[in-house]
C-alpha cells in the first residue's frame, strides 16, 4: 500500500474480557521510506497503575507536542487543512484536548533533540468498571515550521 492513513473495520473479542466488541473503524499509518513519528507503549495498561507511553520522531527535534485521547476512531477528526486525527471528536477526545486533566501526565511539552519523549502518561483510576474499556491515544507534532505531523493511533484495552 502507499504511504498513507488507512481504516479497516474490524469487530474482535477482546482477551480475558471475553464480550465481543460491535464493529469499529480502526485507523492505521503506512509509511514512506523515512518512518513518521511513532507512539509507543512502554507497559499494559492496567487498572490501578500508570500506562506509559513515549513518542519517537527524529524528523522532529525540540518539537512542541500533544496528546490526546478518544473511545473511538470511526470518523476521526481534521487537525488542519489536509491533517487527520484518527481520534474522533467524542467526550474523551474533549476531556484530553487542549487542557487535559491531571491524570493525562506530560500530554503536552517539547521533544527532546533526538525528537523523542519518554514520561507520558496515563493514571488509570483503580475503578473494576474500567476493565475491558477500549480507548485510543494519538499525538500530534508541531515542526519549527509550523506543521503537524501525526503520531500512529495507540489502540488499547485496560486490563
Amino acid at each position: 500500500a502507499a504511504p498513507g492513513v488507512y481504516y479497516a473495520q474490524i469487530q474482535m473479542r477482546i482477551g480475558s474480557c471475553g464480550v465481543s466488541t460491535s464493529p469499529e473503524f480502526y485507523c492505521m499509518t503506512v509509511d514512506g521510506p523515512t518512518p513518521s513519528a511513532s507512539l509507543q507503549a512502554l507497559n499494559a495498561p492496567v487498572n490501578g497503575t500508570v500506562y506509559n507511553l513515549a513518542i519517537n520522531s527524529p524528523a522532529t527535534p525540540f518539537g512542541f507536542y500533544a496528546v490526546a485521547l478518544s473511545f473511538t476512531t470511526n470518523v476521526g477528526l481534521t487537525a488542519a487543512p489536509g491533517v487527520t486525527l484518527c481520534l474522533d471528536n467524542d467526550a474523551l477526545f474533549a476531556l484530553t484536548f487542549p487542557a487535559p486533566p491531571p491524570q493525562c501526565i506530560n500530554f503536552q511539552g517539547g521533544l527532546d533533540a533526538l525528537g523523542q519523549v519518554s514520561n507520558i502518561g496515563i493514571a488509570i483510576p483503580a475503578v473494576p468498571a474500567l476493565i475491558c474499556q477500549s480507548l485510543h491515544a494519538q499525538a500530534g507534532i508541531l515542526t519549527s515550521g509550523n506543521a503537524i505531523i501525526l503520531t500512529n493511533d495507540r489502540a488499547f484495552t485496560i486490563q
